[in-house]
């Protein structure tokens, strides 16, 4: 019997991402993100999982089970550009080349990274340049190592909770606010322009 990707067998999870060809929906993030609409999630197996992916707004992305963290790495440049929300959670994210997390324009852009590894190695990490004044990054539970700079942000509020980050390169905060809430941080972050850095001993 031959199962071809996009048939759904796994019952409540619509969307699987799985390298192996028939042992989920799709073989890569970028194809099941294709497919996803608003509301979904797409589950991801064990795995690494090369390409740059457009998230659409409305769908989240997650470990499958408690396979999470060490064992699915999401390697490239995930952008986030259309109005709506978005929820990673439970997964290796590293750069491939290029920035690790993109965010530009003016749309009202929420975005939710959590129990996840971010590693970055090359041009940067999180790189926003948005003028929306309800756009938003909320990082918590993380473990964030970075060997370029970490964060260029010019946006509204970002939050940083629970986390710890590593790094040489100073993080440039140029618009906005970053909201530091009981973190190990041992990398500079420098704020120049309107942008504003607020540390906290504990989250309330």
């Amino acid at each position: 019997m031959t199962i071809s990707n996009c048939t759904n067998l796994y019952g409540v999870a619509k969307w699987i991402v799985d390298p192996v060809l028939g042992a989920g929906t799709h073989q890569t993030l970028v194809a099941a993100m294709a497919s996803a609409s608003s509301g979904d999630t797409i589950f991801v197996h064990p795995g690494t999982y090369i390409g740059d992916v457009t998230f659409k707004a409305g769908v989240n992305v997650t470990s499958f089970g408690s396979d999470w963290v060490q064992n699915v790495v999401i390697q490239g440049n995930l952008t986030f550009t259309a109005a709506g929300s978005y929820s990673i959670f439970g997964m290796t994210l590293q750069d491939n080349g290029g920035n690790l997390i993109t965010i530009t324009g003016s749309n009202s852009v929420s975005t939710n990274i959590e129990n996840c590894t971010l590693n970055v190695n090359s041009t940067g990490g999180i790189n926003v340049n948005n003028s929306n004044a309800s756009m938003g990054i909320r990082l918590c539970n993380l473990t964030f190592a970075t060997g370029k700079q970490g964060i260029t942000w010019s946006g509204s509020t970002l939050f940083l909770q629970y986390s710890s980050v590593n790094g040489d390169v100073a993080s440039i905060i140029s618009a906005g606010t970053l909201e530091i809430e009981y973190c190990d941080v041992q990398v500079p972050f420098t704020s120049i322009g309107t942008g504003n850095i607020h540390t906290y001993r504990d989250w309330e």
